[in-house]
């Protein structure tokens, strides 16, 4: 009996260290609740990044971190975020051939300007918001806080929220404009990708061609954000690895125009004032690797043409004077 109760109370005991050893490797109760140079809680990381596991966080330099949920267990592994600041050029995120807000990511939608996807996102911090490290410049136009998901994928809003967070805590470290910057509370996901009418390219009506086809695949199209805010709409072909043929953009944001006039943005622009707001209409080939007899046999008019089609076209869906002049 006595031996009984020894292996009843040695079972506990195993029980009670196997427990703990689960909690420790897949939870972060016996952890820290502060991780990213104490940029970020726990708990929002962990509503970014679903499933037990437990975070650490490695500092990479003064404003760049991994963050890392691993766990134990059959099928378990590891799951890592970097953030970097960076700064960019005064074209982004329209930069020419190299667009970082397309039809195919969710858009903030209130509390600071940026995307997000499964895959990571950047949001602006502040203007004048004077942030060093290793990946700024002396001298940069703008100053982006990013993060990238190398392994496993998250919930678009959540990586939001992460990125929101984390630019306000930089913010107020630095006595840069906090207000301007916090995490939003939803984002404006990205519609499903649909088969492009050719008599109504990005759902606009009047934005039109004759045909559209190509031995590149099907085409298809995304679109993102509103037409009231800020809209985007990606046109590519399903069995094509070269990305999008032509991007389409409406921006209101202050934030995003001086990107829109920047030398090295957008291949097409034009603005009109709607309802008292400065508002850009933008188009990009983004660099696509065909000649114009190929472009023409797909079905589209040549860039000029498509660009005064689109502008029409979207001006009077957002309700604003068409331009004079392209």
């Amino acid at each position: 009996m006595k031996r009984a109760k020894g292996w009843a109370v040695a079972s506990a005991a195993v029980l009670v260290v196997a427990g703990g050893t689960y909690v420790s490797a897949n939870t972060n109760l016996l952890g820290s609740e502060e991780l990213c140079h104490g940029l970020l809680t726990d708990s929002t990381v962990q509503e970014v990044i679903p499933g037990p596991g437990r975070l650490s966080s490695e500092d990479l330099g003064a404003t760049s971190c991994r963050v890392t949920q691993s766990s134990l267990g059959i099928g378990a592994g590891d799951t890592e975020v970097e953030l970097d600041v960076q700064s960019e050029d005064a074209g982004f995120p329209f930069e020419r051939g190299l667009w970082q807000m397309t039809g195919r990511k969710a858009v903030f939608t209130e509390g600071a300007t940026g995307v997000a996807s499964a895959r990571g996102g950047w949001v602006l911090l502040p203007e004048g918001c004077e942030v060093s490290g290793p990946l700024v410049g002396d001298d940069p136009e703008q100053i982006v806080l990013k993060a990238v998901f190398f392994e496993g994928e998250a919930d678009p809003a959540g990586v939001a929220r992460l990125l929101g967070e984390a630019a306000h805590g930089l913010a107020v470290r630095n006595d840069c404009d906090a207000d301007a910057v916090r995490a939003p509370e939803q984002v404006a996901e990205p519609d499903p990708v649909r088969n492009t009418a050719p008599g109504k390219l990005c759902s606009l009506p009047g934005l039109e061609v004759s045909r559209l086809e190509s031995d590149r695949g099907r085409p298809v199209e995304q679109t993102s954000g509103a037409l009231e805010r800020d809209w985007f709409c990606d046109l590519y072909f399903t069995d094509d690895t070269h990305g999008p043929y032509t991007q389409f953009a409406v921006v209101r944001d202050e934030r995003l125009t001086a990107g829109a006039r920047a030398a090295d943005g957008p291949s097409w622009t034009a603005q009109a004032l709607c309802d008292g707001t400065r508002t850009h209409f933008l188009m990009d080939s983004n660099d696509y690797p065909w000649n114009p007899e190929e472009r023409s046999a797909a079905g589209l008019p040549d860039e000029q043409e498509l660009f005064q089609r689109f502008v029409e076209a979207a001006a009077k869906a957002a309700g604003c004077p068409v331009p004079d002049a392209v």
